[in-house]
């Protein structure tokens, strides 16, 4: 084989193939106009795609065998990074990530995309649990006061704390 050097290779669409000729590496252009690297498994279905989003945001997305994607890690424009859990239907269901002000979240949603968890610190280092209803209320609360003791809030329907420990 004879080794080919070039200054600059332009292209629209590269593909790296198989011995069999299958497309397996796809570097090319996106219809909307991102830039985009795709890594397909050996049925030719895409498992794993790199972009940079229109907003400038890189991302990157595992797909599952049915080409969804179930895992995304992003960085947004703001430069505050996300990772991403889909479920079968492409909804967010677990979503860690750090605040534009720098600060840790994990949050749960269920099917219908509502958050149902919120496990964070806050800017003073106080760590928090909260747990809200179907309507994204607050259920429970549960803190760490920045002097170690515990504090526990039990809210109704409309928000109000009903019960405070201590």
């Amino acid at each position: 084989m004879t080794t080919m050097e070039f200054e600059v290779l332009r292209a629209r669409r590269i593909e790296v193939v198989d011995a069999a000729g299958k497309p397996r590496i796809v570097l090319g252009i996106h219809p909307d106009g991102m830039p985009m690297l795709t890594l397909q498994d050996a049925t030719g279905k895409e498992r794993i795609r790199l972009v940079v989003l229109p907003d400038g945001s890189p991302g990157l997305a595992l797909l599952d065998a049915a080409e969804k994607p179930r895992i995304v890690l992003r960085v947004e424009q703001e430069g505050t990074p996300a990772i991403i859990l889909l479920d079968a239907a492409e909804k967010p269901r677990i979503l860690l990530g750090v605040s534009p002000n720098e600060l840790p979240l994990l949050i749960l949603r269920d099917a219908a995309e509502k958050t149902r968890m919120r496990l964070g610190v806050t800017e003073d280092g106080m760590p928090v649990l909260a747990l809200h209803d179907a309507a994204e209320k607050n259920g429970i609360g549960l803190f760490v006061l920045p002097d170690g003791s515990p504090l526990l809030h039990l809210y109704d329907s409309a928000g109000r704390v009903l019960f405070r420990i201590p």
